[in-house]
């Protein structure tokens, strides 16, 4: 099975929305992009956020980790496996810039923005449910 039957990221109705055989359980990815989309974020970075956020919710889908159980060191093992992930269609790893750093690995950049990325989301999700128990209580 490909990671675009498990989970992809598609353009619905002027939405970036979670679709595949898992897509129902991250249903909290969809409504932070909705989010996003309704403060008049860009749709480039709504993509772009998306993208950053697919790749977290197919690490964890490999971990076999619930979205509702994730924990500190969940956030710490994907940033880890972006690390040291190699791209594909990339020099291979005996190819190095002139910095000495590989250039078959995701850059210090994109693993920042995806850690902030995470922050901002894991934020909007605690949030959201302070919020709805806020509700609940009246």
């Amino acid at each position: 099975m490909t990671d675009k039957e498990v989970l992809r990221l598609e353009q619905r109705d002027g939405e970036w929305v979670l679709a595949g055989e898992h897509a129902a359980r991250l249903g909290l990815v969809d409504e932070y992009l909705a989010h996003l989309l309704d403060r008049n974020y860009s749709q480039a970075t709504v993509r772009s956020y998306g993208y950053d956020l697919l790749a977290f919710c197919r690490w964890l889908i490999g971990q076999d980790r619930p979205l509702e159980e994730v924990t500190t060191d969940d956030l710490l093992g994907f940033l880890r496996a972006c690390r040291e992930a190699t791209l594909p269609g990339r020099p291979g790893p005996n190819v190095v810039g002139m910095d000495g750093r590989p250039l078959d690995r995701y850059a210090a950049t994109t693993i920042n923005r995806r850690l902030g990325l995470l922050k901002v989301w894991w934020l909007f999700a605690v949030e959201g449910v302070a919020r709805d128990r806020r509700l609940v209580r009246g």
